[in-house]
């Protein structure tokens, strides 16, 4: 089913506008997967992964369309990559600056993994009291809010570990956005360091929530 983005499109210019974050999450993720179909209006445009690892390039199919529609498709289309794409970047200056890349051996693309992180943030995050966790109060506590999440998301102790921990799902965010290390292990914080509601479990003998897959 295509993801409807008609609502944000200005009536007036014809532009998208103010796209949120979660539907651009949500884009990315139908696109990894194969292919988005985005809806604007009467005009649909396609999302797809590139050969380039992390990054997006748009199309539209030009038959029986006028040379404005054409255009206006094109507009979006740019304005989704820029949004979906690492460093804020169109798919035509990805492929430049990759063939820049190979040419002079030098690394000029952003690293794509802070929008993974971030998507899978946003795939795992849910309503902490609509979930009734099973859990003592300081397990239930962020270690960086020093409350109980409305929103929380289950990130690993450190990479190998099995014990997780809640996090209020606005300040991981942050924490990725600024490049700041895990709170606990001062590692780097990775995509799969974040779990699943279901993947974690309370240990009544530990107090701690731990990894249902590494038990």
């Amino acid at each position: 089913m295509p993801i409807d983005l008609t609502a944000y499109v200005l009536p007036e210019f014809n532009l998208l506008f103010s796209v949120p974050d979660e539907v651009l999450s949500e884009i990315r993720n139908q696109s990894a997967a194969g292919e988005a179909q985005i809806q604007l209006g009467e005009l649909m445009v396609s999302i797809r992964p590139m050969s380039i690892d992390g990054f997006f390039m748009g199309s539209i199919n030009q038959n029986g369309l006028s040379e404005d529609s054409i255009l206006m498709g094109l507009q979006h289309i740019e304005y989704l990559e820029r949004e979906i794409n690492a460093g804020g970047l169109t798919s035509s200056e990805v492929n430049m600056l990759r063939e820049i890349e190979i040419n002079v051996n030098t690394s000029l693309l952003p690293d794509v993994r802070l929008p993974r992180i971030l998507d899978k943030i946003e795939l795992c995050a849910f309503n902490v009291k609509d979930a009734e966790l099973k859990g003592t109060e300081s397990s239930l506590t962020c270690p960086i809010t020093l409350c109980e999440p409305e929103d929380g998301v289950f990130m690993k102790n450190s990479l190998h570990s099995d014990i997780c921990t809640l996090y209020d799902k606005s300040a991981l965010m942050h924490l990725v956005n600024t490049g700041a290390s895990h709170p606990i292990s001062r590692e780097s914080i990775t995509a799969s360091m974040i779990v699943k509601r279901d993947e974690c479990y309370f240990d009544s003998e530990k107090e701690k929530f731990c990894c249902k897959k590494l038990m």
